[in-house]
């Protein structure tokens, strides 16, 4: 992630702040217990990028408290915050390593905890160079972020560090744009492309199917529609779906691909932005039942 020149600090109000000033590194690694349990290794990673910390102070110990819980947490709750940039815009922006300084008055005297997220993002087009946000732009994504209350993540049932599957069984009640936000961010942790849009399709699906029949045809139509424009557009949006289908066919049957990555990488970036574009919005359409979803389609046809 890049800052603005100008900025070395962004406010996430009750979340934390983003920040490149090292004076706050200084102070928290700068000390033989941050270089004994974490090490120098660690330490130097977090300078000369942003880095993201949050101060928390509590008059008596949460009960129960587990460090590396905590410190889950707080990584996941990020995560979440990285993925509203992803709507803002196409990004390569991940968290890594978190670690939870615990100390009563001077941290050279308390302890560390460590957590590790092996999630790395790329963007739809696979640059390597990072991705400046101004502060502009990152507005909306602050203005939609929850407070991160420690107290609060603790007493939820999660370890915050293994994986989950609900999201996978009608029984979660998980809706179509959570599953579709699910295998976005598969899509967007995948490094090559073809990865890339198998979990895209995949997305596209969560969105707009209602059957098992006739998927590439009646999604690709119904993205085309939905998306809107002129004639040529939807023409051209549904030419890119069914091009997707073609290559997530291949992939997930283990056969071999025809052409280039480059044009692989044109419908990389059109089912990103396709995606950001719905996801964002949040059409109201993706809340409605099965039945309810085909008569609108259909209407939309004649």
């Amino acid at each position: 992630m890049k800052l603005e020149k100008s900025v070395d600090k962004i406010d996430l109000k009750s979340s934390g702040i983003i920040s490149t000033e090292t004076s706050v590194l200084d102070e928290s690694f700068k000390n033989e217990m941050a270089y004994i349990t974490i090490g120098a290794h660690d330490i130097d990673e977090f300078y000369n990028r942003p880095f993201y910390y949050l101060d928390w102070n509590s008059n008596e110990k949460t009960k129960d408290f587990n460090g590396y819980r905590c410190t889950y947490a707080i990584l996941r709750s990020i995560q979440d915050f990285i993925f509203d940039l992803w709507q803002i815009k196409d990004n390569n922006i991940y968290v890594f390593s978190g670690f939870l300084f615990e100390y009563d008055k001077v941290i050279s005297d308390g302890s560390t905890f460590k957590g590790t997220v092996t999630a790395t993002m790329s963007k739809s087009k696979l640059e390597k160079s990072g991705t400046l946000f101004t502060e502009v732009e990152l507005k909306p994504a602050i203005e939609e972020m929850s407070p991160i209350v420690i107290n609060e993540l603790l007493e939820q049932d999660s370890d915050y560090f293994t994986p989950t599957s609900d999201h996978f069984f009608k029984s979660s009640g998980i809706d179509r744009i959570g599953r579709a936000s699910y295998f976005v961010l598969e899509a967007r942790s995948r490094h090559t492309f073809p990865t890339k849009i198998v979990s895209y399709i995949t997305a596209i699906e969560c969105l707009f199917t209602t059957s098992q029949t006739e998927l590439s045809h009646r999604a690709s139509e119904r993205v085309a529609t939905l998306k809107g424009g002129t004639k040529e557009s939807k023409l051209e949006t549904y030419r890119l779906l069914k091009k997707a289908y073609d290559v997530r066919s291949k992939v997930v049957h283990g056969a071999i691909l025809k052409g280039q990555n480059e044009e692989l990488k044109e419908i990389s970036t059109g089912l990103d932005q396709l995606l950001r574009e719905f996801l964002s919005e949040k059409n109201e359409i993706f809340t409605k039942s099965n039945e309810q979803i085909d008569s609108y389609f259909l209407n939309q046809l004649f």
